[in-house]
């Protein structure tokens, strides 16, 4: 396959940056695979590799290792005709078309990201709020996710959100570019679905106008006559996207029923629908509903773990940690089930958010951000949804993940709640501390973490016996 100009043209665009030639290569000076670069670039932890990520490797090459995975990647070689070569040079094809979507794209006209202005040009009857029929472009288009309390009408409250929203993509398109990642549809997610597994998917946990209280369950396709343990997976995204089906969330899910648990992934209320503690309400609600169907899916009620990396790592401290007397429950259903679990795993986990750069005290207040509500109670709002404050001696079982160099998530997180919990009391704690790893610490130390949380879960959920 020749390469035509515009892919040419693309390979000059790419920076060229000081490394060695074994830099991207693995052993025996081969070229990586997919999943090696994966392992090596997947910065936000779900097992992907987004937009950035994939730009942030293609950026990397200096011109020898360019000039191999062009040979690798774009043309047919002895890699082609098989699933992995067909798989890579896909792969590295989509990454090309999107990097010169991104470099030739121009900005699309949109109505000035402005509250007063949007209610000056759209408000007709000057109520303070724009209905469908008033609203154009793009919030015509949106009208349905922005209004976030169904009431027919988007108000200053929700207006501003969007706003805020807008901002944060205007000031990074290459996110913008990685949000839109396609979510497999409920057929699809059935068609595909191994042979051994069973999966039902889009599970109202509780009713209500919110499209994001569902739930994916996957279990064994073979019948067992004792109930069995249960693992819940919670996606991360700064809690402000992501989805149950992404990256290792669902993968992870269908590995884990192969071993024989029955697995939930979780969807709750991200920031720009409703702020903290929402989610922590939310995942609780999903474990209490696991249990109130215990006996419907063969679940052992007293044998529950959760996963997460990042902000579902957060969730998954909390599922482990917040008693009922917290008041952190919410007014979901099913409230004579307890919502805790009785393990946990979690990867790059904010454990404590006053330990978070307080120069920016004042945006997370503002309406669609994570603490939207008073500046004057910000730190007690932080510390009532910090999984710190709950640390004591009859935590579960705690596997704790993080690397050094995360910079999304300081290692003080992972540090200072080790040594809380070991402090207070805990019995069964491990942390496995990666030297050099980023927020994608899991996967980048897969050989060893996928292991040791197969392993962790096997101990603690006791019944499960390893393959």
């Amino acid at each position: 396959m020749k390469l035509n100009k515009l892919t040419c043209g693309f390979l000059t665009l790419i920076v060229t940056v000081n490394s060695s030639n074994t830099q991207n290569r693995g052993r025996g000076g081969k070229l990586l695979s997919k999943s090696e670069v994966t392992k090596k670039y997947d910065q936000n932890g779900d097992g992907t590799l987004d937009y950035r990520e994939k730009m942030s490797f293609l950026r990397s090459l200096n011109e020898d290792q360019r000039e191999a995975y062009r040979r690798t990647f774009f043309q047919d070689n002895q890699n082609r005709g098989t699933q992995e070569g067909d798989r890579d040079a896909d792969w590295a094809r989509e990454a090309m078309e999107r990097y010169r979507e991104a470099q030739n794209q121009q900005n699309p006209s949109a109505p000035k990201a402005n509250v007063p202005n949007w209610l000056k040009t759209m408000d007709k009857n000057g109520d303070g709020k724009i209905t469908n029929s008033e609203a154009t472009g793009l919030i015509k288009r949106n009208f349905n996710r922005v209004d976030t309390n169904k009431d027919g009408g988007l108000d200053k409250n929700e207006l501003t959100q969007l706003a805020n929203r807008l901002r944060r993509n205007n000031q990074n398109p290459q996110k913008r570019q990685a949000n839109r990642r396609r979510i497999p549809t409920n057929e699809e997610l059935i068609k595909n679905a191994p042979k051994d597994v069973t999966i039902e998917p889009d599970i109202a946990y509780r009713k209500g106008k919110s499209e994001a209280w569902k739930l994916d369950l996957v279990m064994p396709k073979t019948k067992s006559k004792n109930p069995r343990a249960a693992i819940v997976f919670v996606h991360g995204g700064g809690w402000r996207s992501g989805d149950k089906r992404t990256g290792y969330f669902m993968r992870g899910a269908i590995e884990y029923a192969q071993k024989g648990y029955v697995c939930i992934t979780v969807n709750y209320r991200l920031i720009a629908e409703a702020p903290m503690p929402s989610s922590i309400e939310d995942v609780k609600c999903a474990v209490r509903w696991l249990r109130a169907n215990a006996k419907k899916y063969n679940v052992d009620p007293k044998r529950i773990g959760a996963y997460g990396n990042s902000a579902g790592a957060h969730l998954v401290c909390m599922l482990g940690l917040v008693k009922v007397e917290a008041k952190l429950e919410g007014n979901g259903p099913y409230q004579d089930q307890s919502s805790l679990v009785q393990a946990v795993c979690a990867s790059a986990t904010p454990t404590n958010f006053l330990l978070f750069d307080n120069r920016r005290k004042g945006q997370r207040t503002q309406p669609g951000e994570l603490f939207a509500g008073p500046a004057n109670t910000l730190e007690e709002r932080g510390k009532k949804a910090s999984p710190s404050t709950y640390v004591a001696a009859d935590a579960p079982p705690f596997l704790l993940v993080h690397g050094t160099a995360d910079t999304t998530v300081n290692i003080k997180h992972g540090d200072t709640f080790h040594a809380a919990l070991k402090k207070a009391g805990a019995k069964h704690l491990e942390y496995i501390r990666v030297d050099g790893a980023s927020h994608g610490v899991f996967h980048q130390a897969s050989k060893k973490t996928y292991p040791a949380m197969e392993k962790f879960f096997g101990t603690h959920l006791a019944g499960i016996k390893k393959k």
